[in-house]
């Protein structure tokens, strides 16, 4: 069981599902609603709360919170859940990617152990700072220069 106070789990599963959200659909050349966006992050982030609390392993949880988010964006959106899951993946993807390397250099550069990191809020939200600006970054990247990894944006339109 993991478990993150309300404040931390709208402080960082918001965002972090904005991103990745955003990541995700960008890199498949699907245009997205920022009102449809922050409604997915909300529900997500409500969601994570309660899993969280669940005596489960942390990799289930996010597992079970992708799945729920492919659906979630899929119906939101209006988008194809075979197109939803390609480009949620890929959110979850980088986003984890991008975490695990971040994180795992604070607890280096830090002397708090991965154990402190799962059970303080405040040192939780501190090292998502970093975390959530170099996401950011990678968002920002992947926009200025166009990148698109599958695009699956044309066929949406034509649908």
């Amino acid at each position: 069981m993991h478990y993150i106070p309300w404040y931390l789990s709208l402080a960082i599963s918001i965002p972090q599902a904005v991103l990745m959200i955003y990541i995700g659909f960008s890199l498949c050349n699907i245009k997205v609603d920022l009102s449809r966006c922050i409604v997915c992050s909300i529900i997500i982030a409500v969601i994570a709360f309660f899993i969280r609390r669940l005596p489960i392993l942390l990799a289930a949880n996010t597992l079970i919170l992708t799945v729920v988010l492919v659906i979630l964006t899929s119906l939101v959106f209006r988008i194809q859940l075979g197109k939803t899951l390609i480009a949620v993946l890929l959110g979850v993807m980088v986003s984890g990617v991008i975490e695990g390397a971040v994180i795992q250099l604070f607890l280096l550069a830090s002397s708090h152990t991965a154990e402190e990191l799962l059970v303080s809020a405040g040192l939780n939200m501190i090292a998502y700072i970093p975390v959530f600006i170099v996401t950011l970054i990678v968002f920002s990247l992947i926009k200025h220069f166009n990148f698109v990894a599958f695009d699956l944006g044309k066929r949406e339109l034509d649908a």
